[in-house]
C-alpha cells in the first residue's frame, strides 16, 4: 500500500495541502464564503475542492428551525460576542 500511495503521490498535479479553503464550501450554484455569507462564483477545477454540499445555497431561506435546534446544544451565551 505504501508503494502504491508513493506512486500516486508522484502523479499529483496540484498541491492539495496548500490550497485548502476551510472557510469555503462548494455548492451547485457557487462557493459560499462562510465568514461573510457571500455566494462566490461556481468552483473551478483549479479551486481544488475535494467535497461539495449537494444543496443549492439560498441566503434568503429561514434559519429559525436550525437556530432553535442548535440552541439546545450550544447556548447563545457561549458563542456570541
Amino acid at each position: 500500500m505504501k508503494e502504491v500511495l508513493g506512486h500516486l503521490k508522484s502523479q499529483l498535479h496540484a498541491p492539495f495541502d496548500k490550497c485548502h479553503n476551510p472557510d469555503r464550501v462548494a455548492c451547485p450554484n457557487g462557493v459560499i464564503n462562510l465568514r461573510s455569507g457571500k455566494l462566490l462564483p461556481i468552483a473551478k477545477p483549479d479551486d481544488l475542492f475535494t467535497s461539495a454540499c449537494p444543496t443549492q445555497y439560498d441566503p434568503e431561506v429561514s434559519v429559525d428551525k436550525a437556530r432553535k435546534f442548535f440552541k439546545n446544544f450550544f447556548p447563545v451565551d457561549n458563542y456570541t460576542e
